[in-house]
């Protein structure tokens, strides 16, 4: 094999590995993020249980008094924001409105 047909080789392999790469990556983030949207998901449930308020659809005040809840019990922002998106994401999927632009979801992200 020339030199040439070996240099081409070894591109065509280095790149194919790249995008490889960039795949199991791209999968991974969104495994992991399924993940933390999952268990979000199950911190807001068990919270709109035992506060006696509906799960689905998620009411913008009681997501709001759920971030409140959140933050006065410590969590960091990144916590309160994955728990707001894994909620958000949810909604998407069984087709309800979005409650991250209701007034009082931002209201409470801008405290």
């Amino acid at each position: 094999m020339s030199d040439i047909a070996r240099r081409q080789e070894g591109a065509i392999s280095t790149e194919l590995s790249i995008e490889s790469a960039k795949k199991y990556a791209q999968s991974s983030q969104a495994e992991n993020t399924m993940r933390a949207y999952k268990a979000a998901f199950k911190r807001w449930c068990l919270w709109a249980v035992a506060n006696e308020r509906p799960q689905l659809p998620a009411n913008p005040e009681d997501v709001a008094v759920y971030m409140s809840h959140l933050a006065d019990t410590g969590k960091a922002w990144s916590t309160i924001n994955t728990a707001l998106a894994a909620i958000e994401y949810i909604h998407s999927q069984q087709g309800l409105s979005s409650i991250r632009a209701s007034r009082e979801v931002i209201t409470v992200g801008k405290g």
